[in-house]
């Protein structure tokens, strides 16, 4: 070794860890674990615009499947998320969505005229 030049070495060996690794491994602690999927499964022939419309519960972070059957021909609208449900006669309808809003959100039938009826009910998302 030459006069002057001295080996340095690290003290802490984790210094050595490259950057990308670093960040791979806060990154993967940060992602939620396997998001819960949770059904919501409605039968509009058994519902009507009532006073006291129904409530379905979920958590925020899940993965949310609704589920509508009828009768006849129905175009749902989920406020909040912005989110239409079509469903034929004796054809369920479906729609697959995240949760990361929590909240209370109407589901309306659209009317022939283009406005919402009265809810239907409301899917409330519980904050984690």
């Amino acid at each position: 070794m030459a006069q002057g030049k001295k080996k340095i070495r690290a003290r802490f060996p984790f210094f050595r860890i490259p950057a990308a690794a670093v960040f791979a491994a806060v990154l993967l602690c940060a992602l939620p674990a396997h998001a819960e999927q949770e059904r919501v499964a409605i039968d509009l022939s058994a519902l009507s615009a009532s006073a006291n419309p129904p409530t379905w519960r979920v958590n925020q972070g899940s993965r949310v499947e609704i589920v509508v059957s009828t009768e006849e021909p129905a175009e749902l609208h989920l406020h909040g998320y912005d989110l239409g449900i079509e469903a034929g006669a004796g054809e369920a309808g479906v729609v697959r969505f995240d949760a990361s809003v929590a909240g209370r959100f109407p589901l309306t039938r659209h009317g022939h005229g283009g406005g919402h009826d009265s809810p239907l009910g409301y899917l409330e998302i519980y904050p984690n």
